[in-house]
Order: structure tokens, then C-alpha cells, then sequence
């Protein structure tokens, strides 16, 4: 059974990474800003040691002309070395170990690691759906679901969700224990959780969520309340502890508060277009556009169909699935969702992580429905109707990647920073202007080696010069890729 059951879910996995092979060990490209990310912060990491960067992602390279540079500070210490602090950083960590351990820095590295992760997840997806309805065929539909949608196309192709794994591991976890009511599952389901937690703010609503679920689970029982206490109180520990990681670089109480409360203001889109990531606050009409062009991209068609299924059937499937399940498969993305409502609505990234839920619950909503009327030809119109769907979400990730690729022009990148190697002392900080292509900074620092300040007006580079700490520095023009100042 159990071989039977791996290889279906190896045979789903099989097709999807199909779908993806004309993308995997391709460069670098114009939207690659994660990979990037997770590159140079793999590089600094090696030259400056993981300890020494406070286990924080140093995005700094470590010459002298790098220092103060960003197009956008995260949070910058008295060095001028800049530390991405959006998350937790244990995707940094994973990371740096997976990259250490095999001796290669490279984006076909991570996206390995990333498939492996699809394919873990997929596992623990497919046996939390059967544990539930003891059903093969519908365990198979989710995991189906969540390998070849065009959400999780995506995330599986230009992301590393190791996030997505923590929270399908826990979800699975949990179920066992609220089956068999075995502690070991509990303790299990609490430390998954709170690794969940210094991955991504989702695990820190999961990880609150879950401390609730378990002290109202067995109330009674002494030893439920003592998970529940050692989940909440770990968890706020956690951030106390990342709260001292990032303070402890910070050039100041004033740097620290500054640096999260902006980060907060932009990624809510509550307080105005000034303080909002992209200008787009919740006020302006444009967001709202993004939003449901996301949301519908990731629900469109199967998606809506699954939602349309559970809510009809809401009454008989909470039998099979119990409030206490769903708390944490819905509450902790919807609370993201709506805090971090510019972050969603902006970043696809974000908003494609409903494809989750949606796939676990549409095996259990669809085996509802069908479970008293499963014949041939039932089968073959949910078979039929779902393969539409895969061919349609298909076609959305290959325009959507067609798109991409204009994005930018990758070879006057690679010819702008060839020149910067070639032709800049590490001593000297780097602005480059006229770049009115739609550049990731990130993009530009992993291909010249350095950290570099993107602007589109001479007037704004020059501005930007004026505020330098360092004393030599060069302005390129992008466009002819020439000097057009040098001090």
C-alpha cells in the first residue's frame, strides 16, 4: 500500500518537473531577485562568517566602495553593511547549509532543493488527505492540485518555499496527534512550528493559532496544557530573539525601531501611498487591482471550483476535517493576507501560498461530494475536467514566464557589469543611471559582484553621490555603459 501510494504521488511529482525543465539550471534572469538574494547572501556569508553577519542575511559585499550602498536599506549597521530582515532567517540558514554541504553556490543548487521540497511536502499533503478519508484516489486530486497549478509552478520554480514544508509537516503532525492522541506528536507538531516561526511571519499567526487549538483540544489533560504553554511561550521567545539579532547590528535603538516600523508601513499599505511598498496603499484603487488579478490567477478555474465544493458541503466536510483543522489551514494565511495586504497584493510570491489550502482541502471537498457516486463515469469527468484545468494553468505560467523575460534586457546587464568588474576599484561605491528598464537592484549586484546604487535621473544619482560616506566613488551611465563621473 504504502509503495503504491509514494509512487503515485512520485508519478504527479514526475509531471510537474516535466513542465518545469526548460526552466531549471537556466541564469540568473531579470526577475530572479530571490535567487539573487540568496546567492550573495551565500558569498558574504563565506567571506564575513555566518556567526560574525548575527546569523542575519548580509547582503553587503565585503570592499570598501560597497559600504552604504543599497537602492533600498533594510537594515543598515554602523559598518554600512545592509541586513534583509523581512523574515526570520532560517530560509538564509537552510540555505547556506544545503550550499555548504554540497560545495556549490549556484541557482540550480536551489532549485534542486526547492523541487525536494515539493516533493516533501507533496508526501505529507497526500498521507494528513488520506489519514482523513482513507481514500487514495482523492489524496492523489490535492497533491495533483498543488503540483501542477500555475501557483505552485511558480513558487516551486523562482522561490524557495521551505516555509510551505514546515507548515505541511505540522499540519500532518498535528493530525496524528489529534488521532491517536500521542504526546510524541504533539512535542513534534510544537517544534516544527516553532521552526515555522523563525521562517516566516505565516508561522508566528500558525504557531498562535495552534497554541489556542491545543489548550482547548484535551483542556483536561495536564499535558495538553503544557503544550500549549511551551508553543505560545517559545514562540514569543523566538521573536524576542530575532528582535535582539536585528538590534544587535543596528546602528541604534532609533535604526532598529525606524527599520521595522517602515518595513511594517510598507508592507501593510495602511498608512498612505508615501509609506507603502510601490506608492500603493489600500486607498488607492491600483492595489486592489493587483490583489485580485493575484488571487485570481492562483484561483482560476480549479480554485474557485474547490471553494465553490467546500462551502456547499461546509456542514458534512467539518465532520471529516473538524473546526480545529481548518482554524489552522485558513486563519494564520488569512491574517497575512489582510495585515500584510501590500505585500500580497504586490509580491505573487505571497499571494500564490493559498494554493496550500486550497489543494488540501479540495481532495476532501471533492471525496464529499463523490464518495457515494464513485463510478466510471464520475471518474472520468472529474479526470477530464481536472487535466483542462493543468493544460489551462500551463499556459498561464509559460505566458506569465514569455513576460519575464521582457522584463529587462539581460544582456546589457551582463555587458554593464562586465564593465564594472573589468574597470572599478573595490574602493570605489557604484551609482548607475538612466536605468529606466524594470531592474532589480539585486539582479545587478549578483552580476558584478558588488553592491550597486540604481537610479533612473542623473539628477538622483548625483544626489545620492552627495550623501556618501565614502570619498571615491564613480557615476555610470547605463544606457552607453560609460564613466560619466569619477572622484
Amino acid at each position: 500500500m504504502i509503495f503504491k501510494q509514494l509512487l503515485i504521488i512520485l508519478l504527479i511529482f514526475i509531471l510537474g518537473l516535466y513542465l518545469r525543465l526548460p526552466l531549471i539550471n537556466n541564469e540568473i534572469g531579470c526577475t530572479d531577485s530571490g535567487y539573487a538574494m540568496l546567492l550573495i547572501v551565500n558569498n558574504n556569508w563565506k567571506t564575513n562568517g555566518l556567526i560574525n553577519s548575527n546569523l542575519l542575511p548580509l547582503l553587503t559585499y565585503p570592499n570598501k566602495g560597497d559600504k552604504h550602498i543599497a537602492s533600498y536599506k533594510r537594515l543598515e549597521d554602523l559598518n554600512g553593511d545592509n541586513y534583509f530582515v523581512s523574515n526570520p532567517p532560517t530560509l538564509f540558514v537552510f540555505n547556506y547549509y544545503i550550499s555548504s554541504l554540497f560545495m556549490s553556490n549556484s541557482k540550480l543548487l536551489i532549485q534542486i532543493t526547492s523541487l525536494i521540497l515539493l516533493f516533501l511536502t507533496s508526501v505529507c499533503m497526500y498521507y494528513s488527505v488520506y489519514v482523513l478519508i482513507k481514500n487514495n484516489f482523492f489524496a492523489a486530486i490535492s497533491i495533483a492540485i498543488y503540483n501542477l497549478s500555475n501557483a505552485s509552478l511558480f513558487l516551486y520554480t523562482y522561490n524557495l518555499p521551505l516555509e510551505l514544508f514546515l507548515y505541511s509537516f505540522s499540519i500532518l503532525l498535528f493530525i496524528l496527534f489529534s488521532k491517536t492522541n500521542n504526546i510524541v506528536y504533539g512535542y513534534l507538531t510544537v517544534c516544527i512550528s516553532l521552526l515555522f516561526v523563525y521562517t516566516d511571519w505565516l508561522g508566528l499567526f500558525y504557531a498562535i493559532i495552534l497554541s489556542f487549538i491545543l489548550y482547548k483540544l484535551v483542556a483536561k489533560q495536564h499535558k495538553s496544557k503544557l503544550l500549549s504553554q511551551l508553543c505560545l511561550y517559545s514562540t514569543i521567545a523566538i521573536i524576542f530573539i530575532f528582535a535582539f539579532q536585528t538590534f544587535t547590528v543596528s546602528s541604534s535603538l532609533l535604526s532598529f525601531v525606524k527599520s521595522f516600523s517602515l518595513r511594517f508601513m510598507e508592507r501593510t499599505g495602511f498608512f498612505g501611498d508615501k509609506y507603502s511598498s510601490d506608492n500603493l496603499s489600500i486607498y488607492n484603487i491600483q492595489l486592489w487591482k493587483n490583489f485580485i488579478l493575484n488571487f485570481n490567477k492562483v484561483l482560476f478555474p480549479l480554485g474557485y471550483i474547490v471553494m465553490i465544493v467546500f462551502i456547499k458541503n461546509y456542514i458534512a466536510i467539518k465532520k471529516i476535517v473538524k473546526n480545529n483543522l481548518l482554524l489552522l489551514l485558513f486563519i494564520p494565511l488569512l491574517i497575512h493576507i489582510v495585515l500584510f495586504f501590500n505585500l500580497n497584493a504586490t509580491h505573487y510570491i505571497y499571494s500564490s501560498r493559498i494554493i496550500f489550502t486550497i489543494s488540501f482541502i479540495a481532495g476532501i471537498s471533492f471525496y464529499n461530494t463523490y464518495k457515494s457516486k464513485i463510478n466510471k463515469l464520475n471518474t472520468f469527468f472529474i479526470s477530464f475536467f481536472f487535466i483542462a484545468s493543468i493544460f489551462y494553468s500551463y499556459y498561464v505560467f509559460d505566458n506569465d514566464n514569455k513576460l519575464r523575460d521582457s522584463y529587462c534586457n539581460l544582456t546589457k546587464i551582463k555587458e554593464c557589469t562586465k564593465f564594472i568588474k573589468e574597470n572599478i576599484n573595490t574602493n570605489e561605491a557604484i551609482i548607475l543611471y538612466s536605468v529606466n528598464e524594470n531592474i532589480r537592484p539585486e539582479i545587478i549586484d549578483y552580476y558584478s559582484k558588488r553592491n550597486v546604487f540604481v537610479a533612473k535621473t542623473i539628477e538622483e544619482a548625483n544626489n545620492f553621490s552627495l550623501q556618501l560616506k565614502q570619498k571615491n566613488y564613480v557615476i555610470i551611465n547605463y544606457n552607453n555603459v560609460t564613466i560619466w563621473k569619477r572622484k
